[in-house]
C-alpha cells in the first residue's frame, strides 16, 4: 500500500517542478519587474500592482454608449486619464466594435497625444463595463 502512495507522489512532483519552471507565479514576476542595478545601495523590491493601485484607484466617470458618448469619453480621458464605458449585455456587440477604433485614435491632452488601452472588463448583472485608461497620463 505504501509503494502505491509513494508512486503517486513521485509522479506529481516532476509535474509540479516542470510547471514551476515553465510558468512562474505572478508574485515572482512582479518582484523582478521594477528592480534595477545600483552598486551603491541595497535595492528593495517594489510591487507594480501596489503602485498601479495607488496611482489608478481614483474613480472614473461611467459613460453609457448612447448619443453624444464620444465627447463625454474624450472629456473624461482628458481630465482624469480614465473612463468606464458601459452598455447592456444585449448591446455588447456594438461596444466591442467601438473598442478598436478607440484604442487606435489618440486623445489630445494639452500638446501631448496618448492612446487609451483597455485596462479592465467587468460584468455586473446585465451591464458590461470596460475601463479605458491613458497609460502615460499622470
Amino acid at each position: 500500500m505504501q509503494s502505491l502512495e509513494l508512486r503517486e507522489t513521485t509522479n506529481v512532483a516532476p509535474f509540479g517542478i516542470l510547471q514551476t519552471l515553465l510558468w512562474s507565479r505572478d508574485h515572482e514576476i512582479r518582484q523582478h519587474l521594477l528592480q534595477s542595478y545600483n552598486p551603491f545601495r541595497v535595492r528593495g523590491t517594489t510591487d507594480p500592482a501596489l503602485v498601479r493601485h495607488l496611482l489608478f484607484s481614483r474613480s472614473s466617470q461611467i459613460v453609457d454608449i448612447s448619443d453624444d458618448w464620444k465627447t463625454k469619453l474624450n472629456q473624461s480621458l482628458q481630465s482624469t486619464g480614465s473612463v468606464q464605458l458601459t452598455t447592456s449585455v444585449q448591446n455588447s456587440r456594438a461596444l466591442s466594435i467601438e473598442i478598436v477604433p478607440l484604442c487606435t485614435t489618440p486623445v489630445n491632452v494639452g500638446v501631448l497625444q496618448f492612446y487609451p488601452i483597455v485596462d479592465r472588463v467587468d460584468r455586473h448583472d446585465d451591464q458590461i463595463l470596460v475601463r479605458l485608461t491613458l497609460r502615460d497620463f499622470v
